[in-house]
């Protein structure tokens, strides 16, 4: 908070969304210990891009959306080769209730799995 012309203010301070601090997970996996920089350039040759990537119908268009961007923000900036992070991208789909909606208990369309397998 903080005080202006006699009123108080709330700073928002939380102004990226959280996509944009996992979207570039990836590169630090290839290097979690080093302090110097978020990943070695040794090490992105080695081993980006990521070969699969298997994803939600959700999860895979907003994380993708934001990765491809970051990703493309650290390519223009030199920190990779890479143009793109993943080489293939694989969609398992998503399982529908019997009304055909996206299965949701607040939509009370969910089945409940130990009713239909033995």
């Amino acid at each position: 908070y903080f005080q202006k012309d006699g009123k108080w203010f709330a700073r928002e301070t939380n102004t990226m969304p959280q996509w944009a601090g996992s979207c570039w997970y990836y590169f630090r996996f290839l290097d979690p210990k080093n302090e110097q920089a978020a990943f070695s350039p040794e090490l992105d040759e080695d081993w980006m891009p990521v070969d699969l990537y298997v994803g939600g119908a959700e999860h895979a268009v907003l994380h993708l959306l934001y990765a491809r961007f970051w990703h493309q923000v650290l390519f223009d900036l030199g920190y990779t080769k890479h143009p793109e992070p993943f080489q293939k991208l694989v969609h398992q789909g998503m399982i529908l209730g019997s009304d055909g909606e996206k299965m949701s208990k607040s939509r009370g369309n969910v089945v409940n799995p130990d009713d239909i397998v033995d």
